[in-house]
C-alpha cells in the first residue's frame, strides 16, 4: 500500500482547490492535514511532516498509514 499511499497523499496535497484531509496511522492516531502548506514531504516521499492545529508537528512514514480521508473529521463538514 505504500506506493499508492504516497501516490495518493501528493494527489491530495496537489488538489486545487485544497480539501482538508486526515492521515489515519496504524496505531490509532489521527492527523489532519487542514491546509497545503501545513505538510511538508520528503525527496524521497515516504515520510512528510505535519503541522497539526494545535501546533504540533507529526513526523509520519507513510508505510505506517492506514487510510487517507477527505475531510477534516468535524461532522457534518465532511467533503466527499
Amino acid at each position: 500500500m505504500s506506493g499508492m499511499t504516497i501516490e495518493r497523499l501528493k494527489e491530495l496535497h496537489e488538489s486545487r482547490p485544497f480539501k482538508p484531509f486526515i492521515i489515519h496511522m496504524g496505531d490509532g492516531r489521527s492527523v489532519p492535514v487542514v491546509h497545503p502548506e501545513f505538510l511538508a514531504r520528503s525527496v524521497s516521499g515516504r515520510t512528510v511532516v505535519v503541522i497539526d492545529p494545535d501546533d504540533h508537528a507529526h513526523h509520519i512514514d507513510l508505510l505506517l498509514v492506514t487510510d487517507l480521508e477527505i475531510g477534516n473529521g468535524k461532522r457534518g463538514r465532511r467533503s466527499r
